[in-house]
């Protein structure tokens, strides 16, 4: 707008000096004709600059309302336009993958559009070793696209040694087992035992130092003491059968001897026996036997 306004004051410059000296060298023209010629120029003016007022808008240099903004740069113009708003994230349900292989869990998670590749992680279980345990966010939880899901897998079964409590009482028993992570179940198993006192561990189901499961159950079976017997009826027994019979029945026989009438019918029985029949004593005792054995004839020296 500047630019125009100086081109209108060096027209209405041009028509000054063009008249002056015409009225300077005397020509005919007379004031009026000078008066009308600056009018003239004077309107000339006026629709000039109306017309750049129309064309180029007022000099606050407002656009025309409704027009882009132009913006030159290097020479070239472009017009400007307000930013695009970006539409929300997709959102996309973790689908539940626990039970399947961990690579065809990759494939499931990808193709669902999400990231199971950013993190794994392994722990001891009884399902077999690569099998998908759980996942992080847990299925049905929504997540923005390719967004990560965490994979927990299984590590296999953990396997751990079965603690030797042969001999303790049945609280350090108990102790040492479940210190090691295992399950007490069940009310303990009696049985008698020669070398282990009564009340303490004779042994475990499943055995001491088996490899078994993490956390596993185990039984234990304790002592009643030295097992006890019921001494057998052996009188009237030849000794010999006598013997056999205490034998079988875990007790020691220790026959002894005692005279009876020649021909007697208790010669080579027992005529006797300690402890007494049906006696409850402890495997291993000692039953004394009587056996009756035939006195020698008496002898007679004839004198001559």
């Amino acid at each position: 707008m500047a630019e125009l306004e100086d081109q209108l004051r060096r027209y209405a410059d041009q028509v000054e000096s063009s008249v002056g000296p015409a009225v300077t060298a005397g020509a005919k023209t007379s004031s009026r004709g000078r008066i009308s010629l600056l009018a003239a120029a004077a309107a000339l003016l006026v629709l000039i600059a109306g017309f750049a007022i129309w064309i180029g808008g007022d000099d606050s240099g407002s656009d025309v309302a409704g027009a882009p903004d132009l913006v030159v740069e290097g020479g070239s113009t472009t017009s400007s336009t307000t930013p695009v708003t970006p539409p929300p994230p997709l959102l996309i349900a973790v689908p539940d993958v626990a039970g399947l292989s961990q690579a065809d869990a990759v494939v499931v998670l990808i193709d669902a559009g999400l990231n199971p590749l950013s993190s794994v992680q392994r722990e001891a279980s009884v399902l077999p070793e690569g099998t998908v345990l759980r996942t992080h966010p847990v299925p049905g939880v929504e997540v923005e696209e390719a967004g990560p899901v965490v994979l927990v897998i299984s590590a296999g079964p953990e396997l751990v040694a079965v603690p030797d409590v042969e001999g303790l009482s049945v609280v350090e028993a108990l102790n040492a087992l479940r210190d090691a992570g295992f399950s007490v179940v069940g009310a303990p198993a009696e049985e008698p035992h020669d070398m282990i006192g009564e009340g303490d561990v004779i042994r475990t189901s499943p055995a001491a130092n088996a490899l078994v499961l993490a956390g596993a159950q185990v039984r234990i079976v304790i002592s009643t003491g030295v097992p006890k017997v019921i001494v057998p009826q052996l009188d009237g027994l030849f000794a010999d059968t006598a013997i056999m019979t205490l034998r079988n029945a875990g007790l020691d026989p220790v026959p002894v001897f005692e005279p009876v009438p020649v021909g007697s019918a208790q010669v080579g029985r027992v005529i006797a026996q300690m402890p007494g029949a049906f006696e409850e004593v402890d495997v291993g005792s000692v039953v004394t036997i009587t056996v009756g054995e035939a006195a020698l004839a008496a002898t007679t020296t004839t004198m001559p």
